[in-house]
């Protein structure tokens, strides 16, 4: 899978690198459709300053990550389960102390709900 961008050798005064898009990709567009040559820095002011409040395409992916819709925790959900038996081909013992897998050829039957 090829990457949409590349980094070019300009930096930043942080030392951050830009981001330029590839020609093979289309172009990377804001909501509006205005396009974006880097998402991964913001605008400040100065070499360490705020971020500013012009900085559209920030304020963007800030609405977009805080608006994102996470899905309500179902009440009664339905489940699946399993059962039948359990037989231990070789003693774990030297790899685990669960009880289920001490003993060599002995069937449990076991439930999953």
């Amino acid at each position: 899978m090829a990457e949409s961008f590349k980094y070019s050798n300009n930096q930043g005064h942080g030392g951050e690198l830009y981001q330029s898009a590839d020609t093979n990709q289309p172009t990377m567009t804001t909501a509006q459709g205005c396009p974006v040559s880097d998402n991964q820095n913001s605008l400040k002011a100065g070499h360490r300053g705020p971020g500013l409040m012009e900085d559209h395409v920030l304020h963007e992916k800030l609405f977009h990550f805080d608006h994102e819709r996470i899905p309500e925790r179902v009440a009664h959900a339905r489940g699946y389960g399993a059962h039948g038996y359990f037989e231990a081909y070789d003693a774990l013992d030297d790899l685990t102390s669960a009880d289920i897998f001490q003993r060599k050829g002995e069937k449990r039957r076991f439930l999953l709900i």
